[in-house]
């Protein structure tokens, strides 16, 4: 987005845009109540042989980029437990 407002400001077309939403785009919604977040394989790369732990880290985090995504189009916080 930073790119995007530069060549905005260079093209001296700043007048021209009227307002400029971030969205979260790192999901597919399929229905309006069902979504995926379209990571192929994904089982295989978590319980594979052979999966280094950043693999597996890299993995995650792109999990909770997509979840994150969705909760916040969604305009809610979700309430995470775990026992202790």
């Amino acid at each position: 987005m930073e790119e995007f407002a530069r060549l905005v400001v260079q093209s001296g077309s700043i007048s021209r845009i009227a307002s400029l939403h971030d969205q979260y785009l790192d999901y597919v919604c399929l229905e309006k109540r069902l979504f995926t977040l379209n990571k192929r394989d994904s089982y295989v790369l978590y319980n594979g042989s052979g999966v280094t732990e950043s693999v597996i880290e890299d993995a995650m985090n792109d999990i909770a980029y997509g979840l994150f995504s969705v909760v916040a189009t969604m305009g809610c916080v979700p309430v995470i437990r775990c026992p202790k």
